[in-house]
Parts: C-alpha cells; structure tokens; sequence
C-alpha cells in the first residue's frame, strides 16, 4: 500500500499542511510561539511559547484546519492519500499514513488476527493520533506512560497463568 503513495501527492499533502498550519498559527496570533518542522512524510509545529490554560485549545485548532486543509486538496480524487492530524500536547503533526496502517502491516508481518492485537494509546481524542487504532484492533487508552506500564505488566502476567 505504502509503495503506491507517489512523492508528488506526498508533497502537496504536506504543502497544503504546512500552508495550513502556518497560517493558521498566524490567525491564532501564536505564530511567534511556533517552530516549523518538515519530515518526509510529515509537517508540523512545535509550540515553544509558555503554556497557558488556551494552548491545547489553540492545538486542537490547529490540527482541524490542517486536516480540513488536506481534505479539501483530495476531495473527488479516487485515491485519496491516507493521513492523520494529531495534537500531541505540545505540536501538531500531519503524517501522511495512520496508525491504523501501522497496526495492520505490524500484524501481517507476525501473523496477528485483529481479535489478537491490542493497542495501547493515550490520545483517541477527535485530534489525537490514535483514533484510527480503533479500525484495525482492540484498543485500551491509558493516562501516560506508567500506566502502560501497569497494564503491560498485567498482561503478560495474565498472559503467562494461560500458559500454565
């Protein structure tokens, strides 16, 4: 599937994204508290400024009027470029692909059945980067990092009683 993505739709996805997220910071008035950074497959902002109770507000902003950016571009194209824009606490990420592409290439590569795959997240929110999880296998949303911890360590105690 990845193969077929060409650069040239590649770029302009992440052209329209990046147009999108700067001027979209500069509408906000939080262009002087962002850094651009572009990827290969990626564009995005770093917020550098201090954080205030608004910030998270002004991500999720900026993560809708890039994703409406992008699908505006693709609209009535038959093949469509996958995506996913995400607010990840502190910048906002258009990646070209998904976590759901992610998950199913992660499971054809070791034989895994959705019903055997479980995925692990903290931000399933409508600009979080791991909603699309929920098409490809069962999904458990944490808090942070040592909660996954726990729930692993549960797992793979549960996981090891079965085999006994």
């Amino acid at each position: 599937m990845m193969k077929e993505w060409g650069a040239a739709q590649v770029t302009e996805v992440l052209n329209v994204a990046q147009q999108a997220l700067v001027d979209g910071a500069r509408r906000l008035g939080i262009e002087d508290e962002t850094m651009l950074v572009r990827k290969a497959r990626a564009v995005g902002v770093h917020f550098t400024g201090a954080k205030r109770r608004s910030t998270a507000f002004f991500l999720d902003e900026l993560a809708l009027l890039a994703r409406a950016a992008v699908q505006g571009v693709q609209a009535g194209r038959p093949r469509q470029l996958p995506f996913c824009t995400f607010n990840g606490g502190s910048d906002v990420f258009v990646d070209i692909g998904s976590k759901e592409i992610g998950i199913d290439v992660l499971r054809s590569l070791v034989g895994a059945e959705r019903a055997e795959t479980l995925h692990v997240g903290d931000q399933f929110t409508r600009t979080g980067n791991d909603l699309l999880a929920r098409r490809a296998c069962g999904t458990l949303w944490v808090d942070d990092p040592a909660e996954t911890a726990v729930v692993l360590r549960e797992l793979l105690s549960e996981m090891d009683a079965r085999k006994s």
